[in-house]
């Protein structure tokens, strides 16, 4: 699915029969799909609102991974292959990091911040820091909350951004501009 990912929510979809054969010589649109989840096996089936369509969410814990697998069956009760069981976990990007001071000296531009309040339901797994609008970064351990730049150019002012990252993807960025001391007085 391309859309964003929310906590609490699971979101399934797979490809559908291209063609009667592989139907099991069924017309496609006989074709139901089930849906077997949980948070460990035996997974159980789970109800459908569609059992035609090529796609299901399903409500689960935030932050708990769930085991999916997806089958086809035709009118007559043949039933296809299980697809890949794939384990799936229920979060979102995490919040916006508290960036708390970015001060510099002779070059040297040190970062300090708190992180989000809100993980997204997933830890976070690092950190990001760009000078550069993330035309390049510095991942950062997510145990750290602190990143010096050294070698900046002195007398330029530069924005220095920061972002948190979990199994989802980035979050929200956070930017403060600095002038990179000496400054000009």
């Amino acid at each position: 699915h391309s859309d964003p990912a929310v906590a609490g929510v699971i979101k399934l979809g797979w490809t559908a029969y291209p063609d009667m054969s592989n139907a099991g010589g069924d017309e496609l649109d006989h074709v139901t799909y089930e849906v077997w989840g949980g948070a460990a096996e035996p997974l159980q089936k789970l109800t459908m609102a569609d059992e035609r369509a090529k796609s299901h969410s399903e409500s689960v814990p935030t932050g708990q991974t769930w085991y999916f697998r997806v089958r086809g069956v035709n009118s007559g009760g043949r039933v296809s292959p299980w697809s890949a069981t794939l384990p799936m976990a229920s979060a979102e990007v995490p919040g916006q990091c508290n960036l708390t001071s970015v001060t510099s000296n002779n070059g040297q531009v040190v970062m300090n911040w708190f992180p989000p309040t809100s993980n997204g339901g997933a830890p976070i797994i690092r950190y990001e820091v760009s000078n550069n609008n993330y035309a390049t970064k510095v991942e950062i351990d997510n145990i750290r909350t602190t990143y010096t730049y050294v070698g900046q150019s002195q007398g330029a002012t530069v924005t220095y951004y920061l972002r948190a990252v979990n199994s989802v993807g980035p979050g929200p960025l956070i930017s403060q501009a600095e002038c990179v001391d000496p400054c000009p007085r």
